[in-house]
């Protein structure tokens, strides 16, 4: 596709940054049960930690892998493309080419009949 232009992006997953959490703190609970955390505070803190890393990384990971593919369909599109373009190109070609053999036949026909009835 003309114009698609493909830039890196970034995402910082640590250290959480005040405007994030300024953000999470803005934002409603989703739903009427209040989250309870039945171990230690701690335990539950690492284990939040290890999932959100756990969720960046494979966004990143999918999103990258989408990037990957988007190219590679965007190359083989252009490469059918080249290839259409190719084979009208030689269609053309080859057209032109019959009927120029073909209108050499024909003259030479007509010569030939020309000769044949100049000379009867």
């Amino acid at each position: 596709m003309p114009g698609v232009l493909l830039e890196p992006v970034s995402t910082k997953v640590l250290p959480f940054d005040e405007e994030w959490k300024a953000e999470l703190r803005r934002g409603a609970w989703p739903t009427y049960m209040i989250p309870e955390i039945l171990e230690s505070d701690e335990l539950a803190l690492v284990q939040l930690l290890r999932e959100y890393l756990f969720a960046a990384f494979a966004r990143s990971l999918a999103e990258s892998m989408a990037c990957e593919n988007l190219v590679r369909f965007l190359s083989m599109q252009k490469a059918e493309k080249n290839i259409n373009e190719t084979v009208a190109d030689l269609t053309v070609n080859i057209n032109r080419e019959r009927q120029s053999v073909i209108d050499a036949e024909l003259f030479d026909v007509i010569s030939d009949f020309s000769a044949l009835s100049e000379g009867a």
